[in-house]
């Protein structure tokens, strides 16, 4: 699929992730393959925020932050995670993409 993992392209640049985030045209229905797999996720802006209604910013035209919204998720990341609950969830993200 179009699925994207952050990268970076210098090898100085690096990052120690409070958030692992992908990008997916597919992201709802990855979501909900997901969900079907007990792997919790999080849609940090569901809505753009100069779509919501009470900030009367709806005449501005940002098609990049309408895309990146409509694309996001949010994988499961804590010092906590053992290397089997990340094989889980890189597998049931293979298993979407088949």
């Amino acid at each position: 699929g179009d699925l994207r993992v952050p990268s970076f392209s210098e090898a100085r640049q690096r990052d120690a992730f409070q958030n692992y985030v992908i990008r997916t045209k597919d992201r709802d229905s990855l979501l909900t393959h997901l969900d079907h797999n007990n792997v919790g996720t999080l849609v940090s802006w569901p809505t753009p925020t100069h779509r919501h209604p009470s900030l009367g910013l709806s005449h501005f035209e940002l098609p990049n932050t309408e895309s990146i919204s409509a694309e996001v998720v949010s994988l499961p990341m804590h010092p906590a995670l053992e290397d089997d609950e990340i094989d889980y969830v890189v597998t049931a993200i293979r298993e979407h993409y088949g």
